[in-house]
């Protein structure tokens, strides 16, 4: 575009318009001034060093392009890029909280009311509690610092501050994000020890509140005489042996009773009673496992009812789903005796069960044994009929897991031999030891996620990595709590394959999981 003409400049004799004044001088050269040609010019020069590669026309690669209608088209999409830079924290990331080149993830992520949460008139007015459940990822060689995470920065995967990036390791980082959902309650999987030597006093600091109930594995290591370490199969517990652990904010919440313990435990507990719900391979491999769990009762400040935290973490092989079945049920066991023997109605009391279960929704056939496989592939027929939830999901979501079902014990692993020879009523056949049908022992639990997101099941993805994805993470709650919030996953991980969301951890995401947290009232 031609440029604006000049108007005419007055003399210091006095001609028209002050000249010989500062306010006449400004006007004069506010008039040359095109605010849009300012404001898309940049655009233009970055367009003509561009064209030949873009393909543009020439009279854009010589210059004589300019116009007032593309200017302000061109200036129009601009400030729209630029006003959702902004919103998106300036390049830095949702919220554009940044603290030595990290931006924590508590600014990403809100409750959100429960769609499926309908507030009743009793409802009101009652004090609500927000759990959070998290597993931090364990330290150390065999885990966080492994080469399963080497996708990711070894300088984002240390634990403390010295050499990380930015100069802030996981702990701060996960301190940060903890403190920004604000929890009353905070269960947490693979803490050990020495992780918990520095995760305790920063959550206990004022501005969260936390305080430790129990860390299964810590009575272990500071009491010699421990069960733990006199019947543990692989010897005593050590300062990196990786546990649960659950926090309570005794502004908020009042602890009534707490204990912690290994999933084998209460196999051996039922066993002492006369009961066998388990045998063979099955039960050698429970009584080896180090999976722990944590069961805390409190009750809400201001209220009279009890509310029972179970926080659990499941064997994470994916061969052994009959393994994490079994443990699930365990867990429900105790749950219900933890509460009996306080002389409790477990039928008056709500229940939370959260924590990594290392089990999808779904039925898995690609870990079943080859045997196994020929079988369950059988169309219409064999334990493949009708069976698509994990045994896992299907015991708590439906509150029985058949003896049929391909991941219940008494059906893993079998072949399409061993159960046509039951048909034949095989004397070896009837001699094996059956646990038959599972339950949870009278709790009616709910997955509080499952209506999170409107036509999709459940969030798609708790955990990723760079050979893994999926939704492990879980908090189910009895009717006894009505759920009012529910703390929303990421954007992308309610994609299908996760593509939408990348591996982890990473700068933003010092865990390979993610928390998953719920608001109730009870």
């Amino acid at each position: 575009r031609q440029r604006r003409p000049r108007p005419d400049v007055a003399t210091k004799e006095g001609g028209d318009g002050g000249g010989s004044t500062k306010a006449a001088r400004y006007a004069r050269v506010a008039a040359t001034i095109d605010p849009w040609k300012i404001v898309t010019q940049p655009v233009f020069f970055y367009l003509k060093k561009r064209c030949t590669g873009l393909g543009l026309p020439a009279s854009v690669c010589s210059g004589e392009f300019y116009n007032p209608q593309v200017a302000l088209a061109l200036g129009t999409v601009g400030l729209a890029l630029l006003v959702t830079w902004l919103l998106k924290g300036g390049g830095g990331g949702a919220g554009g909280n940044k603290s030595g080149g990290h931006v924590y993830v508590a600014e990403k992520r809100a409750f959100v009311v429960d769609r499926s949460y309908v507030a009743e008139a009793s409802g009101k007015g009652r004090e609500s509690v927000r759990l959070v459940s998290y597993n931090i990822l364990g330290d150390g060689p065999n885990l966080a610092l492994s080469e399963k995470h080497g996708y990711c920065p070894r300088e984002l995967r240390l634990w403390g501050d010295e050499g990380a990036a930015g100069g802030k390791g996981r702990c701060s980082r996960l301190v940060e994000e903890v403190a920004g959902y604000r929890p009353d309650l905070l269960c947490v999987q693979e803490l050990s020890i020495r992780m918990m030597a520095d995760l305790a006093p920063r959550l206990a600091s004022k501005a969260i509140g936390l305080q430790q109930v129990v860390h299964v594995g810590n009575a272990s290591t500071t009491n010699p005489a421990h069960e733990h370490t006199k019947n543990f199969p692989r010897g005593p517990i050590h300062k990196d042996f990786i546990g649960t652990a659950v926090f309570v904010n005794p502004d908020k919440v009042e602890l009534v009773a707490s204990k912690g313990l290994l999933m084998h435990e209460v196999l051996d507990r039922l066993e002492k009673t006369g009961a066998k719900p388990f045998s063979g391979n099955l039960r050698k491999r429970l009584k080896s496992l180090t999976d722990g769990m944590v069961l805390a009762l409190v009750k809400p400040k201001g209220g009279d009812k009890l509310v029972l935290v179970v926080c659990c973490h499941l064997f994470w092989n994916p061969n052994w789903p009959h393994a994490k079945v079994a443990q699930s049920y365990l867990a429900t066991v105790e749950a219900r005796h933890f509460l009996e023997q306080r002389g409790l109605d477990p039928d008056a009391v709500g229940v939370v069960i959260a924590g990594d279960f290392n089990s999808m929704r779904h039925v898995q056939p690609s870990f079943f044994p080859a045997e196994q496989k020929a079988l369950y592939a059988q169309k219409g027929g064999g334990l493949a009929a009708g069976y698509t939830m994990s045994g896992v999901y299907e015991l708590y979501s439906k509150g029985r897991l058949v003896a049929e079902h391909p991941e219940h014990p008494d059906s893993f692993g079998r072949s399409i031999e061993s159960v046509e020879a039951e048909a034949r009523g095989d004397k070896a056949e009837k001699k094996r030891a059956k646990a038959g049908d599972l339950s949870t022992n009278g709790l009616e639990l709910r997955d509080a996620h499952a209506k999170l997101y409107p036509g999709v099941p459940a969030p798609r993805i708790t955990t990723k990595t760079d050979d893994f994805h999926g939704n492990i993470d879980y908090v189910w709650t009895t009717p006894q709590l009505r759920v009012t919030k529910l703390l929303a996953l990421p954007r992308g991980t309610d994609v299908p394959e996760g593509g939408a969301f990348p591996p982890i951890p990473s700068a933003d995401w010092p865990s390979d999981h993610l928390a998953t947290g719920v608001e109730f009232v009870v």
